[in-house]
């Protein structure tokens, strides 16, 4: 194989670097600082692979055009190459690295870049470990045979090697990687006056009026993050294969030089059916990169002064923190914050500083200004009010709200406030569906799912496409549609009915309240910067991971259904717990309750739809299906697994794909 791929990169770099020559003849004012031969050993394929590389990273980096197009220059003469037979090379020496090498996350360093504005980001000098334990902890696992099958084999090893940086055998294969995902990167994406090429389209979520907060994703940048590439452009599929089997060895890559992912690495985050195979660690790196940037060139248009001071009323903060920061302009909002508390000594030296972010937290869901709802009242989660327009002042205060948590993502502050997963999903701009609503209203949640599984005249309904809402004891019927009052509710159309009715809870209700704090939010983060996460990572981002006992939550666990706390799969269950990374813990406690926070008590005070509800394991039939939660009551239906290997790979699948409700594994 390593004899055939010398000839395949011999033969084809050659060809393309003729073409690169030719290129360069007819268009000498634009490439001649490129092409220099001089420097360039023809017998050395390592050399002219890694020369192919730079001229191609060049070309596509490059801001200024003269005569012609470069980018479809580059794209014309890349499609003259038939490059099939070394990527299929390049995939067979990729799988026997994988079946040698147990390459997953040295995730040792992550606590300290996530609190840290201050660490350095990763560079290529920074160490990459291979390791076993765990091997596809940070990645998203796919049901499919290839995913299982690399599972298993780095399972199998996982006991045998000890920790070493990357072998000069994978490392040697880095540039023809970074060749690939370029390639495919010139071929799939064309940012030349915000187009793309043939075959792509932006995502509807962004062209969709309807959602919340638009107005913030109309920029280029975040119609360049939204590329959806079609399933039968063939490259699309190649390389779709290509990350999905060699996600955990991209993701190492990555952590070691992050900055790829702006160059030879960019499908996996413009893409998103491929930044879904990045992990939460590689995204939140970038994320953090692209706001340093955002920060210095802020840092740079202002005046010498960099601090944002406030004095503050410790009794008053919500109040005087409001009148002190609701003129500030946007870049006085990116300078570092300063706190001075009245009539206390103490000087913010950052503790200060963590204090308000801490007490503010809390005082955005004071009752008395009814702004939020607690969720079935556990005082955990929060979704806006409807009726918050009772105060006057309501939109200045989510304006602010969002303001206020947008500087704590700003500054890299923890914001210990957990909201439902439709408003998570608001802030990305991700339609809601009526999954997200059984988590708010329960028993709403059934009665709309009972409509749509039994026939209406079974039911006795007389419905049209209208809701009933009430505020303050008077009821005010709303049309779901225009002339929604006069449009009868039938078996063929009640699918679109609950829809309307579900978004209507969820979205128009409170739309106001919801574009008022994305007015304020996206002052300081980027509409595209945030669309790269999903709605549980946006809860970790924002609040941070939590610390999750697992001893406290199984001696406060209920079972039913048939199961005992000494069956066989009740100990795979915990077992595959306790070897869940810090992430995957805070992921599964999303699962199953709907939010990450721990109960201040512990979780013998875990709340449900109504009142205290411990964790529950309940025995579900079907071992082909994944594990599902129902979070309004805790609970967990676990099917009967035949080993701990298969309950840790479904349940894997479950807690970072199965958000939207599960069907056949």
């Amino acid at each position: 194989v390593g004899n055939n791929l010398v000839s395949v990169i011999l033969s084809q770099i050659h060809i393309l670097y003729n073409n690169l020559i030719v290129t360069q003849n007819n268009n000498k004012q634009s490439f001649n600082y490129i092409l220099d031969t001089n420097n360039y050993d023809q017998n050395q394929y390592q050399q002219r692979l890694l020369y192919t590389i730079e001229t191609m990273t060049l070309l596509r980096s490059r801001s200024s055009v003269t005569a012609v197009d470069e980018s479809e220059i580059v794209s014309y003469h890349i499609k003259q190459i038939n490059f099939d037979d070394l990527w299929d090379l390049l995939g067979k020496c990729l799988d026997y690295i994988r079946n040698v090498e147990g390459l997953v996350y040295d995730d040792s360093q992550d606590s300290k870049v996530e609190n840290n504005d201050d660490v350095e980001l990763p560079n290529q000098s920074s160490a990459i470990t291979t390791s076993t334990p765990r091997a596809n902890r940070h990645i998203r696992p796919f049901n499919t045979p290839t995913v299982r099958q690399n599972r298993n084999q780095l399972q199998q090893i996982e006991d045998n090697r000890p920790l070493s940086s990357l072998s000069s055998l994978t490392m040697r294969f880095i540039p023809l990687i970074e060749c690939y995902l370029l390639v495919c990167s010139v071929i799939l994406i064309r940012k030349s006056n915000n187009t793309v090429s043939s075959g792509s389209s932006i995502s509807n979520n962004i062209t969709d009026i309807s959602l919340p907060g638009q107005r913030f994703r109309q920029s280029n940048n975040n119609f360049d993050l939204q590329i959806d590439i079609h399933s039968n452009i063939n490259i699309s599929q190649q390389l779709y294969h290509f990350i999905e089997k060699n996600s955990v060895l991209l993701n190492i890559i990555l952590k070691s030089n992050i900055s790829l992912l702006e160059l030879s690495f960019s499908p996996l985050i413009y893409i998103p059916r491929f930044r879904y195979f990045l992990s939460f660690d590689i995204k939140r790196l970038y994320f953090r990169m692209k706001l340093k940037k955002l920060k210095v060139l802020s840092h740079r248009l202002t005046s010498s002064n960099n601090y944002l001071s406030i004095k503050i009323r410790r009794k008053e903060i919500f109040e005087d923190s409001f009148r002190s920061l609701r003129y500030k302009t946007v870049d006085e909002m990116k300078r570092k914050l300063h706190v001075e508390f009245t009539n206390e000594e103490g000087m913010d030296a950052g503790g200060l500083t963590r204090e308000w972010y801490s007490v503010i937290a809390k005082e955005i869901f004071n009752v008395n200004y009814c702004l939020f709802n607690s969720v079935n009242d556990n005082d955990i989660t929060y979704q806006p009010s409807p009726n918050s327009y009772i105060n006057p002042d309501h939109l200045s205060y989510f304006k602010f709200i969002g303001r206020v948590i947008g500087k704590a993502i700003f500054d890299n502050h923890l914001f210990d406030a957990h909201f439902t997963r439709s408003f998570y999903k608001h802030i990305l701009g991700v339609p809601v569906t009526l999954t997200d609503l059984e988590a708010i209203e329960p028993d709403y949640y059934k009665s709309l799912k009972h409509i749509l599984e039994t026939p209406l005249d079974l039911l006795g309904l007389d419905l049209t496409f209208t809701a009933e809402t009430s505020n303050f004891g008077r009821t005010e019927v709303i049309e779901l549609l225009p002339n929604g009052a006069d449009k009868q509710v039938t078996d063929e159309n009640k699918g679109e009915y609950v829809r309307l009715l579900a978004n209507h809870r969820m979205t128009t209700a409170i739309r106001k309240q919801i574009d008022a704090f994305l007015e304020g939010f996206h002052e300081l983060i980027p509409a595209d910067l945030i669309s790269i996460f999903d709605a549980q990572e946006l809860e970790l981002l924002i609040s941070g991971l939590p610390d999750i006992d697992l001893d406290d939550l199984r001696a406060h666990t209920e079972y039913s259904g048939g199961y005992k706390a000494t069956d066989l799969q009740i100990q795979y269950f915990w077992n595959v717990l306790k070897s869940f990374s810090k992430e995957e813990k805070a992921l599964f406690l999303q699962f199953v309750t709907g939010t990450s926070k721990v109960p201040l008590d512990g979780f013998k005070a875990l709340r449900g739809s109504d009142g205290i509800r411990l964790f529950n394991i309940q025995k579900a039939f079907g071992k082909h299906l994944l594990p599902s939660a129902h979070t309004c009551f805790n609970q967990l239906d676990l099917p009967e697994y035949d080993t701990e290997e298969e309950t840790k790979e479904k349940l894997l699948i479950a807690i970072k794909e199965g958000s939207e409700g599960f069907g056949f594994a």
